[in-house]
């Protein structure tokens, strides 16, 4: 008698375990179609199997999310346990789920603070994660999506030589997606045009005064003529165009 029932019970449980993984993978499937009203019907599935674990309330976060209403999605995530039996590396999509939500509240730099503690978190996941086996690595190891998001958020961060780094090495996985090579082209002008800013900021007051010679009374003034001006914008406007022409042809190579 008491084989059967443990047998029964171990059923039971199995079987509950396969329809909550089920209403899981039904609730990240509506999210990412943006379904709201099926997600919300699945996450009340999911809550009444598992109860507030952390991947049921990971979940309500994102759907909280897809909904703007970033404030409430930070409180789950902070009410979220920081262990879960699932293979998944908590502290890794804690950050990383705040970055990209500071992301749409145009907190840019906020956003690069945490997406790059999401990268420090990954990094320690994959140390600790035993050797050998390769299915739990890909569960946890997220370098390359955590990196795409980092380099979107320095981009708007203005920090234009860090996210075409960030980009560069996230393209290596993600060679076919289009707007990885928008972003990348995007943050290459942008770095030869902050480059332009300060060099003329520098020569604002050079640009004038060509050289002074001499001391005292004999102190001599010599001043640029335009000519000399012209040439230097005409240069500067040239390196602009074939630098922007190189990130155009970069851009219809990789797009067809």
């Amino acid at each position: 008698m008491s084989g059967k029932n443990s047998d029964s019970a171990d059923g039971a449980s199995s079987s509950e375990i396969h329809k909550l993984r089920i209403y899981q993978y039904k609730t990240r499937l509506y999210a990412q179609q943006k379904c709201l009203k099926a997600c919300k019907r699945e996450i009340k599935n999911v809550l009444s199997v598992s109860g507030t674990t952390a991947s049921s309330l990971f979940l309500k976060s994102e759907f909280e999310y897809l909904r703007n209403n970033y404030k409430k999605s930070c409180k789950l995530l902070n009410s979220a346990p920081k262990s879960c039996p699932s293979k998944e590396h908590i502290p890794t999509l804690y950050y990383n789920n705040f970055g990209c939500m500071h992301f749409k509240m145009q907190k840019y730099n906020l956003g690069v603070f945490y997406m790059s503690q999401a990268l420090d978190a990954n990094t320690k996941a994959v140390k600790a994660a035993p050797q050998g086996c390769n299915s739990t690595m890909y569960s946890i190891n997220h370098h390359y999506q955590i990196l795409y998001n980092y380099g979107i958020l320095l981009l708007h961060a203005g920090k234009h030589k860090a996210a075409f780094n960030c980009l560069s090495q996230a393209a290596t996985v993600y060679s076919r997606n289009p707007r990885i090579w928008l972003r990348i082209a995007e943050c290459a002008i942008g770095a030869v045009k902050q480059e332009e800013d300060n060099e003329a900021k520098e020569s604002c007051k050079s640009n004038t005064v060509r050289a002074i010679i001499g001391s005292g009374i004999y102190r001599k003034t010599i001043l640029n003529t335009n000519s000399q001006n012209r040439s230097k914008k005409k240069r500067s406007a040239t390196h602009m165009y074939t630098f922007f022409t190189k990130s155009i042809f970069l851009i219809n190579n990789f797009i067809i």
